[in-house]
């Protein structure tokens, strides 16, 4: 379904994106993968390639650099097939205490989990419709972004705007060529930063009560992306929650 277009994973050194970049690839998109730890996104270019024979670039950088921004895009357009779509996993999960609730502490989490990845985002967008190119983007929120989590304000801020600021950019870039822009928002997965959280028994509880049968894996997260990389995709601006039911049915004893 997507043969000869190209991808980009931003965040795709991190726990959450392996197996989606190893479903995007299946599906026959060639792949961009950017993130800041080198040697992580090189192994994982060499697996895409060995096992899916997908050409693929790595980009080492920070995605609050504009340069950065260009330097995907550019890789992209190195690629065999033409750019299409853009997948962003970057985040912090802003573990501060309460007395670390400054402003600028604030102001930076909200810098990694909102303003950056909107503004790549529409950096990238506009390239696309530039070149004359419909495509599809997706950005990673979370459940704290959609249902309110107590003493999560630093993270649960950001994607909270993540969210509103994908909505904008959905009505924005709708017109032709379209650029449709979506919004995952996962519960407890068992990957990534989530990992420090179930380590800690934070969410056991909600297992054991059945509120949710189990932790979400790396794999159901890949479902999603892949539905929402489809070139015949007939929505925009939604959020799809990935939460096994948790926020529905977290208040059952």
């Amino acid at each position: 379904m997507l043969e000869g277009l190209v991808v980009a994973v931003l965040g795709a050194s991190g726990g959450l994106a392996e197996a989606s970049l190893h479903a995007l690839a299946e599906r026959g998109a060639h792949l961009v993968l950017m993130g800041r730890r080198r040697e992580v996104l090189e192994e994982r270019a060499r697996q895409v390639r060995e096992r899916w024979g997908r050409a693929v670039q790595v980009v080492v950088g920070d995605i609050q650099d504009a340069d950065t921004w260009d330097r995907v895009w550019t890789a992209g357009t190195a690629l065999p097939g033409r750019p299409f779509g853009w997948v962003c996993l970057v985040g912090d999960p802003g573990r501060l205490p309460p007395d670390d609730w400054s402003v600028s502490n604030l102001a930076r989490l909200f810098a990694v989990n909102a303003a950056a990845p909107l503004l790549a985002l529409r950096d990238w967008a506009y390239r696309m419709k530039t070149a004359g190119y419909e495509g599809n983007a997706v950005l990673f929120a979370s459940m704290q972004a959609v249902y309110p989590m107590e003493g999560n304000l630093p993270y649960a801020l950001g994607k909270a705007a993540l969210v509103h600021g994908a909505r904008i950019l959905a009505k924005e870039l709708g017109t032709p060529p379209p650029v449709r822009v979506n919004v995952i928002a996962p519960g407890v997965t068992e990957a990534g930063m989530a990992l420090a959280s179930i380590a800690r028994g934070k969410y056991r509880p909600y297992v054991e009560r059945g509120v949710i049968p189990r932790y979400g894996r790396p794999e159901d997260v890949a479902r999603a992306v892949v539905f929402l990389m489809a070139p015949d995709l007939y929505m925009t601006g939604q959020v799809l929650l990935l939460d096994g039911g948790l926020t529905l049915r977290r208040d059952l004893r």
